[in-house]
C-alpha cells in the first residue's frame, strides 16, 4: 500500500513489487525464491512455469523442456532472481529473512504458518498468502498427501494397512492435521472451515486466513502429470536435479534459450538410461 503495488500474484506485479522493494544497501531484498540446485528451487519454480503453459513432458511423455514457454518462464525466474540476497538461495534463506523482517515477499509454504505466531500478533496481521502464481493461466505448487496400500502385502498387512487409514482419515483426521498446524491442510473446504479444525491455538490466530489456504489446492499442479496421467519418469530427471539445475544456471545469468535447450537433452538422456 505504502508504494501503491498491486498484489504480488502475476508476472508483472511480482517483478515490480520486487524492484520497489529491494534495498540491499539497507539489509532488505525484494523477494526471496529458490537459486540454488535443490528441490526447493524446482518448487519455486514451478508456477511460473505453469503459469505460462510450460511442461516438462508433453501428453505423449516426450520432453519439451526446451519449448518456447519453458524458456520465457525461465527467462523470468532468472531477471525476479536479481532482487534476491546475494549468493545461492534456499527455503533457509526465504525462512530467515521473512523472519527477520528483511524481506517482505518470499515463496515459501504454509509451514511458516506456526513460526509467524511465535514472532507475535503483528507479523501474522501484516502477512498474506497469495493462493496462485498468474500469468497465461493460474498455477500453485503444492502437494497433496494420501495413504497408499500395496496389493504385494500380505492380507494381514493390507488390513492392518486399511484400518489405520480409516483412523487416520476418520477419527483422528483433525488430529492428525493439527500435528503441523498451518502445514498440513484439509482439502475439503467444509474440514478447513469446521470448529473442530480451526480449534488450534496457531490456526486460531490466523483466522480466515486458514480457509484461503485450503482455497489455494483448486490451483495445484506438479510436473509429473498431464492431463491427469502421471510420468513416473520424472523421478528419474528430479533425481539428477536437472530442474533445478536450470534454475541455477539463468540465475547466474546464463541464458534461458541455452539452458532449456541443453537441459532438455540432458532430461532425454536421464529418461532413456
Amino acid at each position: 500500500e505504502d508504494k501503491n503495488l498491486d498484489d504480488p500474484t502475476t508476472w508483472d506485479g511480482l517483478m515490480k513489487a520486487a524492484k520497489a522493494l529491494h534495498d540491499p544497501d539497507n539489509n532488505q531484498y525484494g523477494i526471496v525464491i529458490g537459486t540454488k540446485k535443490t528441490a526447493f528451487a524446482r518448487q519455486c519454480f514451478t508456477p511460473f512455469a505453469r503459469s505460462n503453459g510450460a511442461r516438462v513432458f508433453d501428453k505423449d511423455g516426450k520432453i519439451v523442456f526446451d519449448s518456447k514457454e519453458m524458456i520465457e518462464a525461465l527467462d523470468f525466474y532468472g531477471k525476479l532472481s536479481k532482487y534476491t540476497p546475494p549468493g545461492k538461495d534456499t527455503w533457509k534463506t526465504a525462512n530467515n529473512t521473512y523472519l527477520n523482517e528483511q524481506s517482505h515477499l518470499i515463496q515459501y509454504s504454509t509451514f511458516i504458518m506456526s513460526d509467524l505466531v511465535d514472532k507475535g500478533d503483528k507479523m501474522v496481521k501484516d502477512t498474506k498468502f497469495a493462493p496462485y502464481v498468474q500469468h497465461k493461466r493460474k498455477s500453485s505448487f503444492g502437494q497433496i498427501v494420501g495413504l497408499n496400500l500395496f496389493e504385494s502385502a500380505s492380507k494381514e498387512q493390507l488390513d492392518y494397512g486399511k484400518n489405520l487409514a480409516e483412523y487416520l482419515m476418520t477419527k483422528k483426521y483433525v488430529e492428525w492435521l493439527h500435528m503441523a498446524p498451518g502445514g498440513m491442510n484439509p482439502v475439503l473446504k467444509e474440514t478447513a472451515s469446521s470448529s473442530e479444525f480451526k480449534d488450534d491455538e496457531t490456526l486460531k490466530a490466523w483466522g480466515s486466513t486458514v480457509e484461503d489456504v485450503s482455497a489455494a489446492f483448486e490451483n495445484i499442479e506438479r510436473f509429473g502429470y498431464v492431463d491427469g496421467k502421471a510420468f513416473p519418469e520424472l523421478g528419474n530427471i528430479t533425481n539428477k536435479f536437472l530442474i533445478a539445475e536450470a534454475i541455477s544456471r539463468v540465475t547466474d545469468g546464463e541464458s534461458a534459450d541455452t539452458v532449456a535447450k541443453e537441459q532438455a537433452k540432458k532430461m532425454r538422456d536421464a529418461i532413456e538410461e
